[in-house]
């Protein structure tokens, strides 16, 4: 969740709220695909913190 304000910075999009492992998200209808596929990425590639 940290990586994503830079992961998205060339997206119309923003992230709106963040609560444990979901995010909340505000973007143009044009963008939303890119948005996913970017922030499943960050997501789903997340270092494991120990």
């Amino acid at each position: 969740m940290i990586r994503m304000p830079e992961a998205i910075k060339d997206i119309p999009a923003k992230m709106l709220l963040q609560v444990h492992d979901e995010l909340v998200f505000e973007a143009d209808e044009g963008a939303v695909d890119q948005l996913i596929k970017v922030a499943r990425d960050i997501m789903e590639n997340a270092p494991i913190r120990r």
